[in-house]
């Protein structure tokens, strides 16, 4: 393959004069008539001029040939060249900014959810990345929700990830400063109880009502006599699970109107920065968006989306169901409701449903038995004569 060579033209009868030198590394020699034509290396050249003025060879013709050279004339080599370097410099600047938001672990909160409370934070996609306090974030994610226990905001390449952790196994959150006692918050049947501070006040297989006392913030302390002689009142801590009945009832019309959907269509779109779609439900439509923002490596997001919405167009017609497909439909529904509470880190102990009829209605009525962490806090009114403790003992 020929990278940057020169072709040389000469007298033929000049060839064997210049053959004796072959540190030129000559290549393809060819003689035709009175002429003689030659490949070397362009870094040759200049000693090949130089040997041919000291014997008087007289050169014809030199022209450089081989890919460097064609690159060389490419009439926008030199557009292209500028335009490069104006997008790799625009793709640094743009690296400065924030482009996207990830959050990652969620469950029981949507994403939307928490991507919205940031923002209330003013904590926006676009943002320069020096002005964003990722320390400042996890702070305020863990004042507004109680049931995320852990939370970590990093910053990797244009894309700000918030990773959290709900934890299912404890719904009470400390107060900073004041004492509490933790108190049944709905009725229940204990499954098991530890209690680490305080004093617990049942045990397993009592049954309590909403407001009842679990664990008590006041600690009594005894003489020998058995005399209270002090009191001192603490952060009651414990866990704490419970049996807890939840009711399912969801009615369903014998006669009711659904869609019918006809042949959808489809367009594309593109938008910049943090540009929002209205999405839902259109006139007698249904709209699907699917959205990709530009990026590469699996971080560095640009500013740049592109949308795919799809249109759906839809008329409502009257079905009339039969006593099986309402069954399928609760028990579907059941099943769903099943599964919000697996979510939520419950243990199904027991459940059904049944269908029952009502003039022109089905009603699914069903009941759940599960155990769950239990209890909630109560702020300690304190006596003048009692000692406040802070920390655990």
């Amino acid at each position: 393959m020929k990278y940057h060579f020169v072709e040389i033209c000469i007298n033929s009868y000049d060839i064997k004069r210049l053959l004796k030198f072959n540190e030129l590394e000559y290549r393809e020699i060819k003689i035709s008539n009175n002429e003689a034509t030659f490949l070397i290396n362009k870094k040759y050249l200049a000693r090949l001029t130089e040997k041919c003025e000291k014997y008087n060879i007289e050169i014809k013709n030199v022209s450089e040939i081989g890919n460097i050279n064609k690159i060389k004339k490419i009439k926008y080599i030199k557009i292209f060249g500028i335009s490069l370097a104006s997008f790799l410099l625009i793709v640094v600047i743009l690296s400065m900014f924030i482009w996207n938001i990830t959050i990652d672990g969620n469950v029981m909160h949507t994403s939307n959810e928490l991507y919205n409370f940031i923002r209330k934070q003013n904590v926006y996609v676009g943002e320069y990345k020096g002005k964003i306090d990722c320390d400042e974030i996890e702070k305020k994610i863990r004042n507004k929700y109680s049931d995320i226990t852990w939370v970590c905001a990093e910053i990797k390449g244009t894309n700000l990830i918030i990773h959290v952790n709900e934890n299912y196994n404890r719904t009470i959150k400390e107060q900073e400063n004041s004492p509490y006692n933790i108190i049944a918050n709905c009725d229940a049947q204990i499954d098991s109880i530890i209690t680490r501070t305080g004093v617990g006040n049942v045990k397993k297989g009592d049954k309590v009502k909403k407001g009842d006392l679990l664990i008590s913030g006041e600690v009594d302390t005894y003489n020998e006599f058995e005399e209270i002689i002090a009191k001192k009142y603490v952060k009651a801590d414990g866990e704490i699970y419970a049996k807890v009945k939840y009711e399912f009832n969801k009615k369903y019309k014998i006669k009711e109107k659904v869609k019918k959907y006809g042949k959808k269509y489809s367009y594309f779109n593109v938008s910049f920065g943090d540009m929002a779609i209205l999405n839902g439900e259109g006139k007698n439509k249904d709209i699907v968006i699917e959205k990709n923002k530009l990026h590469f490596l699996k971080n560095y997001y640009l500013p740049v989306t592109f949308t795919k919405i799809t249109n759906i167009p839809f008329k409502y017609v009257e079905v009339k169901r039969n006593k099986t497909q309402i069954k399928t439909l609760i028990d579907n529904d059941f099943t769903y409701y099943l599964m919000t509470l697996e979510q939520k880190g419950y243990k199904i102990l027991e459940k059904n449903v049944k269908m029952e009829i009502v003039g022109d209605t089905y009603i699914g009525k069903g009941q759940v038995t599960v155990v769950q962490p239990f209890g909630s806090l109560e702020e300690l009114s304190i006596s003048e004569e009692g000692t406040t403790v802070n920390e655990r003992d």
